[in-house]
């Protein structure tokens, strides 16, 4: 997918059972979305430096408080690794916060007002090491460091997830009809103005569409007798023409009666009609278990 980023860029978070994923972010839409991130671990990178007795982490943009106790942090770009905070979402008593001293480290008087959202945020590290640029870009790549990709071309690959289907971002742009999230293991963004279009292994592409409510649908058709090829099992042999369930049975009456493949084509006699519409109906069979006359009454007992 090769586009100009004018993306908004934002790490996601799979809804999900397991422990959360640790997410490659940057400290733009970490600081634009604190309740999103609140609580969630990340990946994030910036230079990493004390700045009025704080140690905080910065990048050309924004910067915010850093608490690290596994030593010096290395000298350059760093990587981080850690858990974000918004103390406003938090409460004084929060266990978390049981082995730090509130004045000392959050600048928080705890016999005043406690902070809103928003008003006090931190990392808490729990590791930071030399940050390694990145030599092609990727999800991650263009996640952590968008500066450095903005106003490029660039070409990646990653997991179609419609308009943010799994809640893995926190807001969406409403730059165009074709807005959707791109994501990989760690990381995702929006791709925004372009309509997408998805291919299987074996390089088939899969049209979308919007329906009437604006959601991002199959516009196409997907594992059919046509596309995937479906043979039976019970008589495959390698190396040769194959009892196919698809229209490979009209293919080769016509290339018996030795059609040149110019228009007009052969007309079809009955039994070819019969038969190739007979392949399907045994596809559509065997695959569903069900009965073509139900399907053709009820639609809808595919469904069910």
């Amino acid at each position: 997918m090769k586009r100009t980023i004018a993306l908004l860029i934002a790490t996601a978070a799979t809804v999900s059972a397991q422990p959360a994923t640790r997410r490659a972010t940057n400290l733009t839409t970490l600081l634009a979305y604190p309740g999103f991130f609140h609580a969630r671990p990340i990946v994030i990178v910036g230079k990493v430096a004390v700045d009025k007795d704080q140690l905080r982490l910065s990048d050309d943009n924004a910067s915010i408080h850093l608490i690290f106790k596994g030593g010096t942090a290395p000298d350059g770009l760093d990587e981080v690794r850690g858990e974000f905070w918004d103390l406003g979402r938090m409460k004084a008593d929060d266990i978390r916060l049981s082995t730090y001293d509130l004045r000392q480290t959050f600048k928080i008087d705890p016999d005043a007002s406690w902070p809103r959202p928003g008003d006090v945020t931190a990392i808490i590290a729990t590791a930071v090491s030399p940050a390694v640029l990145p030599a092609q870009a990727s999800i991650r790549a263009i996640e952590l460091n968008p500066d450095r990709y903005l106003d490029q071309k660039v070409a990646i690959t990653g997991q179609f997830s419609g308009r943010n289907l799994l809640g893995e971002m926190p807001d969406a742009p409403g730059k165009s009809r074709y807005d959707f999230v791109l994501r990989s293991s760690d990381a995702a963004i929006w791709v925004t103005n372009m309509r997408p279009r998805l291919k299987d292994n074996n390089g088939k592409e899969f049209e979308l569409g919007l329906d009437a409510t604006g959601a991002i649908v199959l516009g196409d058709e997907a594992l059919t007798p046509d596309s995937s090829r479906f043979w039976p099992a019970d008589v495959y042999t390698p190396g040769g023409p194959q009892p196919s369930f698809d229209k490979q049975y009209v293919r080769d009456y016509c290339e018996r009666l030795g059609w040149d493949k110019t228009a007009p084509g052969p007309e079809l006699p009955e039994e070819v009609v019969v038969e190739t519409r007979a392949r399907y109906v045994e596809a559509f069979e065997r695959l569903t278990g069900l009965s073509f006359e139900d399907y053709v009454a009820d639609p809808d007992v595919v469904l069910r």
